[in-house]
């Protein structure tokens, strides 16, 4: 696989505007897109909107980020995942004519909007990397929906300090005359959308201002505007926990204001009821063990949040007999310091893993300061020097004999890596 060379937000934007022009400008010869940037619940929007495009009849080129597996997960062509040798063949040809000098996103979204150019269809899917403004997947033409997901802090980095520095980035995809429906904002992320679709005649559909979701049962009703007979009820839905309702109503209004496309209530709910997105509340099913599994993306501040919020309204927190282990994994450079603020204090065990596969995450030495600046006693923590470790005593039931709910989180590339040993090594 061909080496790239990173690059700051922002500057290899330039870099792929010229590379697209080797591939005679593809972002410009595309079907209908549907774009999606935000902090949380991108690849689960992606999923519910694809699912549903899928049940309607529709092809669906998508490209998605990171992948948990396979490199080869990021980029579905015509429905189905593209062929592994093909993706490689053209990241091999973008290294050769930018000389790697072009971050790896990009080239991947180079690649992807190649070949969803030469490949018919009838509406893509994109999603953002990081931000939205500088992204290269803000080079399409052709939008005909926005949607911005729920945002909070990540990336701060390269998105800016605060929370209004990040809302500028994700608005970036924001088209003059475009509908973009979003998610329910906090009120300083809320202001910035609002004035900037103002500033460029964007139609704004804001969640709990403009339309409205309530979730109910395993779905939720979804009210199109202020008349609240002009609403429907959705169930069930297949991803687990209540924040996927809101993820599905903003697929399900965003799929409403588009005109593009034409696709009935019934799709919509069959669509959401078949959506698959692997590492998203996702109970693994092992064989010879009696310990519950679940696996979980979250791996920011927002995303911890919604993971504690799903625990305490399902009472895993309150279950004694099946104590909740949280076990998680952090990448260098992310703050998880609210993991002891928020998920530990539910759990009767908390476990760090400092390795995964060939990743070298943040080892306990440095989480540690977290640890205790948040209050937490240290003491209680298990480490783990790698996943392996980890699967071992949990296989061998070193924590008791008593059947346990884990939950491992932190990183969607430790998430990856774990499904990845499951298949390899306990299934």
């Amino acid at each position: 696989m061909p080496q790239f060379q990173g690059c700051e937000i922002g500057h290899s934007f330039d870099t792929i505007t010229r590379l697209l022009r080797h591939f005679d400008n593809p972002q410009h010869r595309l079907p209908p897109v549907i774009h999606i940037a935000g902090t949380n619940g991108k690849g689960s929007v992606a999923a519910f909107v694809s699912a549903i495009l899928h049940r309607a009849g529709y092809t669906v080129h998508r490209l998605t980020s990171p992948h948990l597996c396979s490199m080869t997960e990021r980029i579905m062509l015509a429905n189905k995942t593209i062929d592994g040798a093909l993706m490689t063949s053209i990241l091999w040809d973008i290294a050769q004519w930018t000389e790697g000098k072009i971050a790896f996103s990009e080239a991947v979204t180079a690649a992807a909007l190649h070949v969803f150019a030469s490949v018919p269809a009838d509406v893509v899917v994109l999603e953002v990397g990081i931000g939205g403004l500088h992204d290269g997947t803000n080079v399409v033409s052709g939008v005909c929906t926005s949607i911005i997901t729920s945002i909070s802090f990540d990336h701060l980095d390269r998105l800016g300090p605060t929370l209004q520095h990040i809302a500028v980035q994700k608005s970036g995809i924001m088209r003059q005359d475009v509908p973009c429906v979003s998610a329910p904002q906090l009120p300083c992320v809320r202001d910035v959308l609002i004035k900037r679709a103002a500033e460029k005649g964007t139609p704004l559909y804001l969640g709990e201002t403009d339309w409205f979701f309530e979730p109910k049962g395993r779905g939720f009703r979804i009210q199109y505007g202020q008349d609240p007979t002009e609403s429907d009820h959705f169930s069930p839905l297949g991803l687990a926990g209540e924040h996927q309702c809101m993820n599905a109503a903003v697929a399900v209004m965003a799929l409403k204001v588009q005109r593009a496309l034409t696709i009935p209530h019934g799709i919509m709910a069959d669509g959401l009821a078949q959506v698959v997105w692997p590492g998203r509340l996702q109970r693994l099913v092992l064989q010879d063990m009696d310990d519950e599994i679940w696996i979980d993306g979250a791996h920011n501040e927002g995303g911890l949040a919604v993971l504690a919020h799903h625990i305490r309204s399902v009472g895993w927190a309150d279950e004694a007999a099946k104590p909740l282990v949280v076990v998680f994994g952090k990448l260098p450079g992310k703050n998880l310091d609210s993991v002891w603020s928020v998920l530990a204090p539910l759990a009767q065990y908390v476990g760090v893993i400092e390795s995964w596969g060939s990743t070298t995450g943040t080892p306990w030495s440095v989480i540690q300061q977290g640890c205790i600046g948040s209050g937490y006693d240290g003491k209680m923590v298990h480490i783990f020097a790698t996943l392996d470790d980890f699967m071992r005593v949990v296989k061998d039931k070193k924590w008791g004999a008593e059947p346990k709910r884990v939950l491992i989180c932190g990183s969607l590339g430790l998430i990856g890596c774990v499904l990845n040993t499951v298949h390899a090594r306990l299934v």
